[in-house]
C-alpha cells in the first residue's frame, strides 16, 4: 500500500489526546483510557486523520511534501476541539451584576427589582442594538470560544422574542456561519 501525502502533519506533542481506549498506550490507566500518546503526533489529508501515534511512527508512516503543513507541537497538548451543542451568542448586554448578586445569596425577587438585570433586560438591549452592532458584540463572543478551543458551536436565538427579532438574530448566525472559520 502506498503511503498517502499528508496536508498536515502535528508531531511531538507533549501529549496527544485521541479520547479512544487504546490499552497498549503507555502510562496509567487514565492514559490508557483517555488514549493518551506522549510525544504524539496526527497526520491529515483531506481534512481527515490518515494516521495518529508516536511522532516516529507517524512521520514514518506517512510522505511529507514540500506542502505539507508542518506544526511542531514540542511542550504542547493535542487534543479534539470543544463542540458546544447550545449557546445564545447573539444579545446586546452581559449578565455578570445578576450572576453576582445571585451569588451573594440574594432573592430572585430582589434582583429582578435591581436596574439592568433579568433577561427582561438583556431582551430590552438586545432588541434595542442593530444589526451591526449586535453583530460586533456577537463575534467577540464567538472570538472568545475560538480563542478557548471550541472548534463547532450551534447558535441559537431566543432574546428577540418577536418574529422581527428572532430573524434579525438568525440573520447574524447565518452571516458567522459563511464568514467565520468555525462550524
Amino acid at each position: 500500500m502506498e503511503t498517502q501525502l499528508a496536508d498536515l502533519i502535528i508531531f511531538n506533542a507533549k501529549e496527544l489526546l485521541t479520547l479512544v481506549e487504546d490499552t497498549t498506550v503507555e502510562g496509567t490507566e487514565k492514559d490508557k483510557k483517555l488514549g493518551l500518546i506522549h510525544d504524539g503526533a496526527v497526520a491529515v489529508k483531506d481534512k481527515k486523520i490518515i494516521a495518529v501515534g508516536k511522532s516516529d511512527e507517524v512521520i514514518k508512516s506517512v510522505r511529507i511534501g514540500k506542502h505539507t503543513y508542518q506544526i511542531d507541537a514540542s511542550n504542547k497538548v493535542v487534543m479534539p476541539g470543544f463542540v458546544d451543542p447550545h449557546t445564545h451568542l447573539i444579545f446586546a448586554h452581559t449578565r455578570e451584576k445578576e450572576f453576582i448578586l445571585r451569588h451573594q445569596g440574594v432573592q430572585e425577587s430582589k434582583i429582578l427589582k435591581e436596574e439592568n438585570t433579568g433577561i427582561i433586560s438583556t431582551v430590552r438591549h438586545t432588541r434595542k442594538a442593530t444589526f451591526e452592532e449586535l453583530l460586533e458584540e456577537t463575534k467577540k463572543h464567538l472570538s472568545y470560544l475560538v480563542d478557548w478551543g471550541t472548534t463547532t458551536v450551534e447558535i441559537k436565538s431566543g432574546y428577540g422574542l418577536n418574529l422581527e427579532e428572532e430573524i434579525k438574530m438568525l440573520k447574524i448566525a447565518k452571516y458567522l456561519k459563511e464568514n467565520t472559520p468555525i462550524n
